[in-house]
């Protein structure tokens, strides 16, 4: 994927990853190619391990016009992961309409579970572990994937949570703490098994796992559970 929309333009370049520009279609068509065969190269052997040889030749594009592209490996490497990552939530939804306690949890339960399938594809995981593995190298990629998750999942939840508040259907204290414990439930939890633990972490568990987060959390904060 390549990155179109003013938003993810601005979270890269907000995380110092401004996007490789291309002038002609057949460039930007070479370069998309790239860029799919540098995250497969980079998820598998990191960004020491990586080779450009071996992008050139999943590419279908030489050697000397990748560089010409991306004047460096770690060029190349930041800007391929970079559109990986905000590529990961393209898509994802916002948390949708409710008018009453049912259709709320209803549609919390939609956008957890919607968030977590997103981001525990196998290839996102294995995204997040070549991150995790070089932040100290790379820190902007770190930083990237945090805003990135901040924009398109903790900032639609929170802004439910306040508008369910607000409508009178949560007692919510001040703070941030009721959206992190939604999210730990619904999706910390089994990111970290995804992550660290593969062979423990069932995604058909997903959608049990997300009902349960919304179930506790309304359990706590919800008007009518009290």
């Amino acid at each position: 994927m390549t990155i179109t929309t003013d938003r993810d333009r601005r979270l890269r370049e907000d995380c110092g990853l401004p996007e490789l520009t291309v002038g002609t279609p057949r460039a930007r068509e070479r370069l998309a190619a790239v860029r799919a065969a540098a995250v497969v190269e980079f998820r598998r052997h990191g960004f020491l391990g990586g080779s450009v040889d071996d992008i050139a030749r999943r590419s279908g594009v030489s050697k000397p016009t990748i560089y010409a592209y991306a004047e460096t490996k770690e060029r190349l490497f930041l800007d391929a992961v970079g559109d990986a990552l905000i590529a990961a939530y393209a898509g994802l939804p916002d948390v949708g309409p409710w008018s009453d306690p049912d259709s709320a949890r209803t549609a919390l339960r939609s956008f957890l579970l919607a968030w977590a399938q997103r981001l525990l594809e196998p290839a996102t995981i294995d995204l997040r572990r070549t991150v995790i593995g070089e932040a100290e190298r790379f820190p902007q990629l770190a930083e990237l994937w945090a805003r990135t998750n901040a924009v398109y999942g903790d900032r639609p939840l929170a802004d439910a949570l306040a508008a369910m508040a607000r409508a009178g259907l949560l007692e919510l204290p001040d703070g941030d703490l009721p959206l992190r414990q939604l999210i730990a439930m619904g999706i910390g939890a089994p990111q970290l098994v995804a992550t660290f633990r593969p062979k423990d972490f069932e995604r058909s568990e997903l959608p049990v796992v997300t009902a349960g987060a919304v179930s506790v959390f309304w359990g706590h904060y919800g008007k009518d559970a009290r």
